[in-house]
């Protein structure tokens, strides 16, 4: 490839990177609207099979990622992500017994 080859090259890959992550950003503003909505709604005992469904799915989709080097920020974020729900499911948990 030649100068200006690369130069077009690399501006398609940009373009299709951030074709990519607004793709992401726009499914994560869809479903945490969608979890802000359908989470009060739930009642103490469908939380209580929400929550177990959810860390059993977390767990499997860190057991799939354990292999492939991801960044830190990926971890630290699923890990803070993943805390938060689990308090919002957990929210009158007293209420289930």
């Amino acid at each position: 490839m030649k100068g200006r080859e690369q130069v077009e090259f690399l501006e398609q890959q940009t373009a299709s990177n951030v074709d990519g992550v607004a793709r992401i950003g726009a499914r994560v503003v869809v479903m945490s609207q969608l979890l802000d909505a359908a989470l009060p709604r739930l009642t103490p005992l469908q939380r209580v099979d929400v929550e177990q469904a959810f860390r059993d799915g977390i767990e499997e989709a860190m057991a799939y990622v354990d292999d492939i080097a991801m960044p830190e920020q990926y971890h630290s974020t699923l890990l803070e992500l993943t805390n938060q729900y689990l308090v919002v499911l957990s929210a009158d948990r007293q209420d289930a017994r």
